[in-house]
C-alpha cells in the first residue's frame, strides 16, 4: 500500500522531491533518518582551534575532523600562520595577502544552492577569501565582501555593509533558482542582487586560481550545500558572535549630530592631544542620565555623567567632550542611557588614535605599493581618487595596490613607520596620486573645488570631510613624467597657490624631481624647473631619485621606494619633529658654476645645501660598454669634453680635454645613454650619504672666479663679518667679531678649494682688538675661502 509522506524540516533546502516523498512501508521511512543527518551537516566545517597539522608555525593542513575534507599547502612558502590568539581572542589562520593560500578538494556546490559563512578579519585591503578558478567570496582589493560567479564582473553581489579591518561574520547566500545572492554581516542583511549560476567546484583558500590572496585572519568557515534558513542562520550567527565575542550595541535611541567613527584619526593639537566631540539629542523618554566611558587599550580611563533635561519637543540634548593622547594607543568611548533600572549601552566608537597628518599626491610613483607592511597606527580615509561621495571610511591605510582603496604608496607608507617608531606617534596619509596624469588633471576647479569629480576634488573632498584639511603638515608631490616643460612653472604655481587656499596651514612642499625615463617630453629642461623651485617658492625642498636602485625605466622595486623613505625621513625629522640639520641629508644642488682656471680648462661647480660633501662614482661596465661620469656632463650641449673629474668637499672640479670658453653646463642626459638605447640609470654624482645630486641643464658657466659675494652678498654672522668681500689681490681684508662676550681665545684657520690651510692666527681676546683682525692675503691667488 502507498502511502503519502510529507517530510518538513527547518534544517532541509528548498528541494521540492525532499519535501514530499512516496514510501513502501515503514521500513523505507527509517531509512530516510541517516539521509536527514548528512543533509543539516555543511560539505566542510574548519575551525582553527582543530585540526592543525603545522610546522614552525606554518600550516600544511587544516583538516575537518567530521568530514576529513581538508585545506593544505605542501609549498612552505605559500604557507599561512598559525596565531594562537586573534578574533575573540580564539586562534586563527593568517593568510599574508602576498603568497599564502590553501588547496582545497574540489567540492564546492554547482548549479545549487549554497551557504558560505565566514569568521575572518582583514588585515589589510584584501582579495579572495573562499575562491575558484571563476567563482569567489573576494574583497576586491578593498575590504567589502563581493560574490563572483563565473568570471562575469558585471554581475557581482556587492555588500552594502563595509567591515573595514573589524572581525566579521560574513555569510554569503546563494538561491540557484532565482540566481540571486545575499550577504549578512555580523548578522545584518547586506543587500542582494542578480548573479550567474556557479559552474565552478575548485576551492582555493584565500586565492582565485591560486593568485590575488586575502590579507588577514580566518578562524572558522562553513560551507552548506543548500541556503541556510532564517532561524538556523540566525542561530549560527548568535553562536559565533558570542564565541569570538563580536559586539553590536543596539540601535541609537538617539540622534547624534556628532559622533566619531571607528578608527578615526584626530590631529594633535599644541598640548599633544585632540578632543572626542559627541552630541545629539535624545527622544526616547524614561531616562534619567547619559554616561560615556572613555577607555584606553580597553582600559577605562574616565567616565562622565549628566543629566538629561527633556524640553518641550520630548527630546533630551546631550553632549561630551573627552581628551586622547598623541601616542601609540587606541582609545574607544561607549554612550549609555540610564535610569533606576536600566543601563543600555546606545553607541561606541572604537580604534580613536591622535597624531600627525600628511599629504602624498602626483602621479604613479606617488601612489605605487607592493609594500606588505601594515600598522595599526598608520591611517588614512577613504579611498584614493574616488569620486564616491560615500566613501568616507577611516581604515588602517594600505601600500600593497597601486592606487584606489586605503592606498598611500610604498614610500608613504615607509615614511610612515620611521615618523611611527621612532615617535611614536600614529600618522594619517592623505594620497591624491593617480598614475599617468599631467599636472594640468591635478588643477583645481575653482567653482567647485571640493567635488570629488577631479583628482584635486577628490583629495580635497576627503581632507575636509575627515577635518584634515587644517591639519595638514606637508605636502609631498612627485610628479612630472607626464609633462614637458612648455607652461610646467605656471601650471605648478597655481597648484601650489591652491593648496596654500586649501591647506593654509601646511609649512613645507616637497617637490620630488622626476627620474630619467617613463613618459615623454623635455625632460633635462622640466627637472630643471623643479630643481630651481626653491628660487620662487622658499617653504620648498627639491629631492632627488638620481641613485635609487630597482629602477625599471618608469617605477622602481621596493628597495627603491624605501631608500626614498630613508632619505626624506632625516629631512622631515628636521623641519617637524625638532632633530639636528645633518651633513649629507639634503640632495647636493649646484650653486655656482666658474672658470677655476684662466686658461679655461678647468670649470668648478659648488654645491650646497649646507654641508655637502661629494663623492665621485667608480666606472660602470653596461652592454660592455665602460660608462664614465665625466662623460655626462655637456657643455654648450656637446659631451663627451672632460678629461677628469674631481671633488673636494662641497666643490666639483671638471677639468677639460680642450681648453674653451663655455657658456652653458648640463648634468645628465635628456633620458638615455650616449651609447646605447636605455634609459639612464648611472652612475651618478653622490654625497656621504648616497643621495645622488640634482640633475641641471643650461646653468651658466661664470668667466672669472666668484666670491661669497656671489653666495650670501657678505659673510655676515652673529659672530662676525669680513669686509671687503670681495677684496682685490693688493687689498688687506679684515675681519671683525662684532659686539660678542668671548670668553675664550681663537684659533682662525682659511681654507682654499683644495682644502689646504692658507692662513692661520691665533687671536688672544686679551691682547687683540676685537673689532678690526687683519687677514693678509698678497701672497695667495683669487680665489673663493673658507
Amino acid at each position: 500500500m502507498l502511502t503519502d509522506i510529507n517530510i518538513y524540516s527547518s534544517n532541509l533546502p528548498n528541494i521540492p522531491f525532499m519535501k514530499k516523498c512516496y514510501s513502501l512501508g515503514f521500513f523505507l521511512f527509517i531509512g530516510l533518518f541517516p539521509l536527514l543527518a548528512q543533509i543539516i551537516k555543511p560539505v566542510f566545517h574548519l575551525d582553527a582551534s582543530s585540526g592543525i597539522n603545522q610546522t614552525n608555525g606554518l600550516i600544511m593542513e587544516w583538516i575537518d575532523p567530521i568530514t576529513n575534507i581538508k585545506a593544505s599547502q605542501d609549498l612552505v612558502a605559500n604557507q599561512p600562520s598559525f596565531i594562537n590568539s586573534s578574533i575573540g581572542g580564539k586562534p586563527s589562520i593568517r593568510f599574508n595577502g602576498s603568497s599564502s593560500f590553501m588547496n582545497m578538494a574540489s567540492v564546492f556546490p554547482v548549479n545549487k544552492d549554497y551557504t558560505l559563512v565566514v569568521v575572518c578579519k582583514a588585515n589589510g585591503p584584501s582579495n579572495n577569501i573562499v575562491g575558484g578558478t571563476s567563482r569567489t567570496l573576494w574583497m576586491a582589493g578593498a575590504t567589502s565582501p563581493k560574490i563572483l560567479h563565473n568570471a562575469d564582473f558585471n554581475n557581482q553581489v556587492n555588500s552594502s555593509i563595509d567591515p573595514g579591518y573589524d572581525p566579521a561574520i560574513i555569510i554569503a547566500q546563494y538561491n540557484n533558482s532565482t540566481q540571486k545572492g545575499r550577504f549578512y554581516i555580523n548578522g545584518s542583511f547586506a543587500d542582494s542582487s542578480y548573479c550567474p549560476t556557479n559552474l565552478d567546484s575548485t576551492i582555493y583558500l584565500c586565492a582565485y586560481g591560486g593568485l590575488y590572496y586575502f590579507n588577514g585572519d580566518i578562524s572558522e568557515i562553513y560551507l552548506y550545500n543548500y541556503f541556510l534558513n532564517q532561524n538556523d542562520r540566525i542561530k549560527l550567527e548568535d553562536a559565533l558572535k558570542a564565541k569570538y565575542k563580536i559586539i553590536q550595541p543596539p540601535k541609537p535611541d538617539s540622534t547624534f549630530t556628532t559622533i566619531p567613527s571607528n578608527y578615526q584619526f584626530y590631529p594633535r593639537d599644541n598640548n599633544n592631544e585632540a578632543v572626542v566631540n559627541i552630541s545629539g539629542n535624545l527622544f526616547q523618554k524614561g531616562f534619567d542620565s547619559i554616561k560615556y566611558k572613555l577607555f584606553r587599550n580597553n582600559v577605562i580611563v574616565g567616565t562622565t555623567s549628566n543629566y538629561l533635561n527633556y524640553n518641550p519637543n520630548k527630546s533630551a540634548s546631550f553632549s561630551y567632550q573627552g581628551k586622547i593622547k598623541a601616542e601609540l594607543a587606541n582609545y574607544s568611548v561607549e554612550v549609555y542611557v540610564k535610569n533606576k533600572s536600566k543601563d543600555s549601552l546606545i553607541a561606541r566608537s572604537t580604534n580613536l588614535v591622535c597624531g600627525d597628518v600628511f599629504i602624498i599626491t602626483g602621479q604613479s610613483n606617488s601612489i605605487f605599493g607592493g609594500n606588505t607592511y601594515t600598522n595599526e597606527f598608520c591611517r588614512t580615509f577613504g579611498k584614493n581618487y574616488s569620486s564616491n561621495k560615500n566613501d568616507t571610511l577611516w581604515t588602517i591605510a594600505s601600500a600593497v595596490g597601486n592606487g584606489g582603496g586605503p592606498d598611500i604608496c610604498a614610500w608613504g607608507m615607509e615614511l610612515s613607520r620611521l615618523l611611527i617608531e621612532n615617535y611614536k606617534l600614529p600618522i594619517c596619509i592623505l594620497n591624491g596620486g593617480v598614475g599617468g596624469t599631467t599636472i594640468q588633471q591635478h588643477q583645481r576647479d575653482d567653482i567647485n573645488p571640493s567635488a570629488p569629480v577631479n583628482i584635486y576634488g577628490s583629495l580635497l573632498f576627503r581632507a575636509l570631510k575627515s577635518n584634515l584639511a587644517l591639519a595638514a603638515k606637508a605636502i609631498f608631490w612627485y610628479q612630472g613624467e607626464s609633462n614637458g616643460s612648455n607652461m610646467y612653472f605656471e601650471n605648478f604655481k597655481s597648484l601650489y597657490q591652491d593648496w596654500k587656499l586649501d591647506y593654509p596651514n601646511v609649512q613645507k612642499t616637497y617637490v620630488v624631481q622626476i627620474h630619467h625615463g617613463c613618459g615623454s617630453g623635455d625632460h633635462a629642461a622640466l627637472r630643471e624647473i623643479l630643481r630651481k623651485l626653491p628660487e620662487t617658492f622658499s617653504d620648498i625642498e627639491v629631492l632627488s631619485t638620481n641613485g635609487l636602485s630597482g629602477h625599471d625605466g618608469c617605477h622602481y622595486t621596493q628597495a627603491g621606494y624605501l631608500t626614498l623613505a630613508k632619505n626624506i625621513f632625516p629631512i622631515v625629522q628636521k623641519d617637524f619633529y625638532n632633530a639636528m640639520d645633518q651633513d649629507d641629508i639634503h640632495a647636493p644642488d649646484v650653486k655656482q658654476a666658474y672658470y677655476s682656471k684662466k686658461d679655461f680648462s678647468e670649470i668648478a661647480l659648488v654645491f650646497g645645501p649646507k654641508i655637502t660633501h661629494l663623492i665621485l662614482p667608480k666606472d660602470t661596465l653596461l652592454n660592455g660598454i665602460n660608462v664614465r661620469l665625466k662623460d655626462y656632463f655637456a657643455f654648450d650641449n656637446q659631451w663627451k669634453s672632460v678629461k677628469n673629474l674631481r671633488v673636494n668637499k662641497d666643490s666639483l672640479f671638471i677639468e677639460l680635454i680642450t681648453p674653451k670658453q663655455f657658456k652653458l653646463i648640463q648634468y645628465l642626459p635628456e633620458v638615455n645613454y650616449l651609447d646605447f638605447n636605455a634609459v639612464y640609470e648611472g652612475p651618478y654624482l653622490l654625497n656621504n650619504n648616497n643621495i645622488g645630486g640634482l640633475s641641471f641643464a643650461n646653468v651658466p658657466i661664470k668667466t672669472e672666479i666668484p666670491t661669497a659675494i656671489d653666495f650670501d652678498k657678505d659673510i655676515k654672522t652673529e659672530e662676525f663679518y669680513i669686509y671687503p668681500n670681495p677684496s682685490k689681490m693688493q687689498d688687506k681684508m679684515f675681519l671683525s667679531l662684532g659686539e660678542n662676550n668671548l670668553s675664550e681665545d681663537i684659533l682662525l684657520n682659511i681654507y682654499n678649494n683644495l682644502g689646504e690651510k692658507v692662513f692661520s692666527k691665533e687671536i688672544s681676546i686679551l691682547t687683540q682688538s676685537l673689532n678690526k683682525i687683519e687677514i693678509n692675503f698678497n701672497k695667495n691667488i683669487p680665489g673663493m675661502y673658507y
